[in-house]
């Protein structure tokens, strides 16, 4: 343990740095393993820039409980590595900095983050080379300019998050290309957000994983591009949300294979990409063969995909329906006439791109005729029978 009590460590054209072993941790509680008289060991510490090491960190103690807030001074930054374990961050904790004081984060194993980090208009950097970065919900990133830049080499970006610049760039990057491994993956819900409507310009957002990019939410800038890419696929949205994206400028998806659960809704300068081209006006649902089930009672039908089929795509692009699920508009047999289509899984592929000021991949037929039939009924008798 490194007890401070009241002393002040100073140097304000340099930096302090301290190694605490094999843990640091962070807390107001007696597993605390650097203390102060103040409170909080900041208090006690004036640098350009802080520097803790420890195998592993925690802004809590190791079971996320009695979370710790930093607040850096003016342009004072702060360097955290935990050299061969995790860094936890848990929900309850804060790391704050000011001016141009910026915040670098490093783990050799998994940064867990629950709570929140915000600069001003210094750098905010998360760096997991050999694990995952993890994101809880509720936890947020944000600040007004210097770039936020959360990357792994070995494993996956992986929660649901709020980040926000109001003026620079935001990337998330895994870099994981080994055949066959899960690794390498984005796989993210929430916001992400550059610039501020009427005061800022925002920077470009970047998602680049090297296996595949799994978004749900809003992709939000004013005025800078969007790129996604996913070396072995994107997935928009899920069953209960749809993913919605939005710049002035370019849109830029590339992966050899793109999904869309729920309609993702697309409001942008221009799109691009190795993707395909969408004409929207056009594209539509229809099946090969009326579906039909046996009368059970309610409106539920699922679909057969091999049976659904996407027209009005460019001649270079095409879709397949992976799966479709929907609601026949009467439980009856004699009404049951037509199915509307609540569900439905696509698969995208094509070499070509397009732009457009306002695109909005939009199916515009989401039903089919359908009918049930009659469930077979049998009879029988109870008691005795006299003649």
């Amino acid at each position: 343990m490194i007890q401070l009590n009241g002393a002040t460590l100073s140097c304000p054209n340099g930096y302090i740095s301290i190694n605490n072993g094999d843990r640091l941790i962070l807390t107001r509680d007696t597993l605390a393993t650097i203390t102060s008289t103040s409170g909080n060991i900041f208090n006690n510490l004036n640098a350009s820039q802080i520097r803790l090491y420890a195998n592993s960190v925690f802004l809590s103690d190791p079971n996320g409980f009695n979370p710790s807030s930093i607040t850096l001074d003016a342009n004072e930054n702060l360097y955290i590595q935990a050299s061969s374990g995790n860094l936890l961050i848990p929900s309850g904790s804060s790391i704050t900095a000011s001016g141009s004081g910026w915040i670098q984060l490093y783990a050799s194993q998994n940064i867990n983050l629950g709570g929140s980090i915000q600069s001003d208009v210094g750098l905010i950097q998360m760096y997991a080379p050999y694990g995952n970065i993890n994101f809880s919900p509720g936890s947020t990133i944000g600040q007004n300019d210097g770039a936020i830049n959360i990357r792994t080499d070995y494993g996956s970006i992986l929660g649901s998050s709020h980040i926000n610049s109001a003026a620079s760039s935001i990337t998330l990057s895994a870099y994981n290309s080994t055949p066959g491994s899960p690794l390498g993956s984005i796989d993210f819900s929430g916001e992400i957000k550059t610039g501020l409507n009427g005061r800022y310009s925002g920077g470009s957002i970047r998602l680049d994983a090297r296996n595949t990019l799994t978004f749900t939410g809003i992709l939000n800038s004013v005025g800078g591009d969007i790129n996604l890419s996913g070396t072995r696929g994107i997935t928009l949205g899920n069953l209960l949300s749809r993913t919605a994206v939005s710049t002035t400028a370019n849109l830029q998806l590339s992966a050899p294979l793109l999904t869309f659960i729920n309609t993702p809704v697309f409001s942008i300068g221009s799109l691009s990409g190795s993707f395909g081209t969408v004409n929207s006006s056009s594209v539509r649902l229809n099946s090969l063969i009326a579906p039909t089930k046996v009368y059970d009672g309610t409106r539920d039908a699922l679909l057969p995909a091999e049976d659904l089929v996407i027209s009005g795509l460019n001649a270079s692009y095409s879709a397949s329906v992976v799966s479709a699920y929907g609601s026949y508009n009467s439980s009856d047999v004699q009404s049951a006439n037509a199915i509307t289509i609540d569900s439905l899984l696509l698969q995208l592929s094509g070499p070509v791109t397009i732009s457009n000021n306002e695109f909005i991949l939009n199916i515009n037929n989401l039903s089919v005729s359908g009918t049930i039939t009659k469930a077979p009924i049998s009879a029988s008798l109870t008691g005795e029978v006299t003649r």
